[in-house]
């Protein structure tokens, strides 16, 4: 099964990848996610209580949540229309297949830390 994703950049430089099913947009990701991140910014309007009773009356409430092991085999391709042909860039997927542990690495590093990952996991 295919998904897509959409690569954010805090303020701070630390990239984030959001994973979800292709049955939702780019663009509907994106905004939503960026109400997230408002809410963890104290100088916003947003707070976590209003995004708790946004889920309250939500109409496809979470009925799960956890953690997933991608592997180092992730690949990105394509773009995405609804936002503008926004493009998928190789380091994504070092991004993801590694987390957190390279969230704030340049572009070049995450991907030949991901390729030496491969390399090492092919023996």
């Amino acid at each position: 099964m295919s998904y897509k994703y959409v690569m954010f950049e805090t303020e701070e430089g630390m990239k984030v990848p959001i994973i979800f099913p292709e049955v939702l947009t780019h663009a509907l990701v994106a905004g939503a996610m960026q109400m997230v991140f408002d809410c963890l910014d104290s100088s916003k309007d947003l707070r976590i209580k209003q995004c708790l009773n946004l889920l309250a009356r939500a109409s496809a409430p979470p009925v799960s949540a956890g953690f997933v092991d991608i592997g180092v085999d992730i690949e990105v391709t394509g773009e995405s229309e609804s936002l503008g042909g926004m493009k998928s860039v190789p380091a994504d997927a070092a991004r993801i297949a590694l987390g957190a542990s390279i969230a704030f690495m340049p572009d070049a590093v995450a991907e030949n830390m991901h390729q030496l990952l491969k390399d090492r996991e092919r023996g």
